[in-house]
């Protein structure tokens, strides 16, 4: 009925302007926006028992941790024969630098952490293969970052051969 209608409370209207305002600012929460390349290569001569080197490249924009003070991205996750062997960080080692957001985190007033954004990152990681000759699959995932989509290299599978048994023979003959 008109005659029995109340007009809201302060209270009530804060309420419902809270409610509004977060259900309106949802969609608008940090999305990934950038696409991402992983490659993988493995170098060196597959040899059981004997190094190789994963050498993993991403391409396309991306975060880049320096440190305290900035904000922290992806890593790149490495596999051999499907077992997770290293979560290597993105960072200012690794990576060059493109562009920076400043102060994208405040707290209590006080920036505390800027976004810095690199293009290409390049990782080498050793890898010592087991003992018995074989094949291997490895790969490189990276994990993306709250602005960058995450990305997988093809798998690479590699066989690693028996040592060269004149090279034990000549390391016994000499030791």
């Amino acid at each position: 009925m008109i005659g029995d209608y109340a007009p809201p409370s302060r209270r009530h209207l804060r309420a419902m302007w809270t409610l509004l305002l977060a259900g309106g600012l949802a969609p608008f929460a940090a999305m990934a926006d950038s696409t991402t390349t992983t490659t993988l290569a493995v170098e060196g001569a597959p040899r059981a028992g004997g190094p190789v080197t994963m050498h993993v490249v991403l391409t396309g924009s991306h975060i880049v941790f320096l440190g305290q003070g900035t904000v922290s991205g992806g890593t790149v996750d490495l596999y051999v024969d499907g077992a997770v062997i290293a979560h290597a960080q993105i960072d200012g080692s690794n990576s060059n630098r493109t562009k920076v957001d400043s102060c994208v985190v405040i707290v209590g007033g006080t920036c505390v952490a800027d976004r810095v954004y690199g293009d290409k990152t390049e990782i080498r990681y050793p890898v010592t293969l087991n003992k018995v000759p074989g094949q291997h699959v490895f790969g490189a995932v990276f994990t993306g970052d709250d602005k960058s989509h995450g990305s997988s290299a093809p798998n690479i599978a590699i066989r690693a051969s028996s040592p060269d048994v004149s090279a034990a023979a000549l390391n016994l003959l000499l030791d």
